[in-house]
């Protein structure tokens, strides 16, 4: 009878298994993927060291270790409720939240597609919890002496989605995502120890000084971030600070554009595309700077829940923040305050065009009927152009970045140019026909 009255419903409520698998669905995308959810978890419970440990780059084993307030034996259990979140209480805490996590979707959406442990000691008891899960359900809880904080280790991602599971890239290309994810809070947060390590590898770690050119040079480099430049400006609702690359460095994509909005890695078209605008007229076509750049703005004009992954914001004044950053990039090209002096080529002096008679190279059959050139036009054109030649070279380049006080860089001298002796061109039967983005002259000769 039971099962008659379901199939005589077409509208039925999902069961909470079902339910979570589909949160997984947008979640919960590859390793990378649980590894942000739980990271940003470490971070909002107040941790200053985080480590992260993979095995096959996390396909097999994703394990996030922090020394953060902990949880209690009540409180780990309720975190594998949907929707059970310490951030927020009511609807009206989502106009200004000031956290990574806050739905209370990840902890049960992982569970539900995984195989996972749970351990935690909350700094007010004695004794930890340990959980294990397996596809959302709890298959056992005991307590445990641990240490104050929290370790969350995830197996057999995606074991019972099969569909999932197939789509998964190779170790190698879910270890970069990783890396690359890694990095970027890294740099968001120089003041918490970051640790991330695959089999017996260490990948990558910061230092934890609080500088974040310090968490730059570990992530992108010493020879990148020598050469950046701070950037900053300030109105009473945000902050835009960071740093930008001087023109030099430059990218074929905008992988090392760093976006941060009150400390969440996200991607901002109005953020790029004011950094875009900055640099307009001083890169080439298809290059981009390396930009890292935070946006503080009041957690009331901006919102974070237009996302699953929370990967994107919207601001309540786009054109303010645009403006914002705009302003904040531009200021410091400006000032040239980390560009060395650039240069693809060493300048030229202009050689003189000197014209000879015909006389002067043997008479050949012409192949065109010979046509009567102005000659003494010719020579006015030609004189009159390399007035305006010279004239543009005292002009100011500005193209030409000139060092100014930022991180010293090295300079490699330019060579001098190889004098050139001046070329000799013999006329014939000219036809000057026109001429060409005021540059250069058209004709037409045997």
């Amino acid at each position: 009878m039971a099962d008659d009255l379901i199939c005589a419903n077409r509208i039925c409520l999902l069961d909470e298994h079902t339910a979570n698998r589909i949160a997984a669905g947008e979640v919960v995308e590859r390793p990378a993927s649980v590894v942000k959810e739980l990271v940003e978890n470490s971070i909002d419970a107040g941790a200053t060291a985080i480590t992260v440990t993979l095995e096959e780059g996390g396909k097999d084993l994703i394990k996030i270790t922090d020394n953060g307030c902990g949880m209690t034996r009540d409180d780990a259990v309720m975190s594998l409720q949907r929707h059970a979140t310490s951030k927020i209480r009511s609807a009206d805490d989502l106009d200004a939240i000031a956290t990574l996590g806050f739905r209370g979707e990840a902890l049960p959406s992982i569970a539900s597609v995984s195989v996972m442990e749970v351990v935690s000691r909350h700094e007010s008891d004695i004794n930890g919890v340990r959980l294990e899960i397996e596809a959302g359900t709890i298959i056992n809880l005991e307590s445990v002496g641990a240490p104050q904080g929290t370790s969350i280790s995830v197996r057999k991602l995606f074991f019972n989605t099969p569909a999932r599971l197939k789509f998964l890239k190779t170790s190698q290309t879910e270890l970069s995502h990783i890396t690359d994810l890694i990095g970027r809070f890294a740099i968001a947060y120089p003041s918490i120890y970051f640790r991330l390590v695959h089999g017996s590898r260490e990948v990558l770690t910061s230092s934890a000084t609080g500088n974040p050119l310090n968490s730059i040079t570990q992530v992108l480099g010493k020879d990148v971030a020598k050469q950046l430049a701070p950037i900053s400006f300030e109105t009473p609702a945000m902050r835009i600070s960071g740093f930008v690359s001087n023109p030099s460095l430059t990218r074929i994509n905008r992988n090392e554009q760093i976006l941060f909005v009150n400390g969440r890695p996200i991607k901002s078209r109005t953020v790029t595309h004011a950094v875009d605008q900055a640099y307009r007229g001083v890169l080439q076509p298809g290059r981009y700077p390396v930009a890292i750049v935070f946006v503080d703005v009041v957690p009331e004009l901006v919102d974070v829940n237009v996302h699953p992954t929370k990967a994107e914001v919207k601001f309540s004044s786009e054109h303010e923040v645009h403006s914002a950053v705009y302003k904040a990039v531009n200021s410091a090209l400006m000032q040239g305050a980390a560009a060395p002096t650039i240069s693809d080529h060493p300048r030229r002096p202009a050689q003189p065009l000197h014209l000879t008679p015909d006389e002067l190279r043997p008479q050949q059959p012409s192949l065109l009927p010979s046509a009567e050139v102005n000659m003494d036009a010719f020579r006015e054109a030609l004189a009159r152009r390399r007035e305006e030649a010279l004239s543009a070279e005292d002009k100011e380049d500005p193209f030409v970045w000139q060092k100014g006080e930022g991180v010293p860089v090295e300079e490699s001298p330019v060579p001098e140019a190889e004098s050139e002796t001046p070329r000799t061109v013999a006329l014939r039967s000219v036809k000057v026909i026109g001429q060409a983005r005021n540059t250069y002259i058209i004709a037409q000769c045997d």
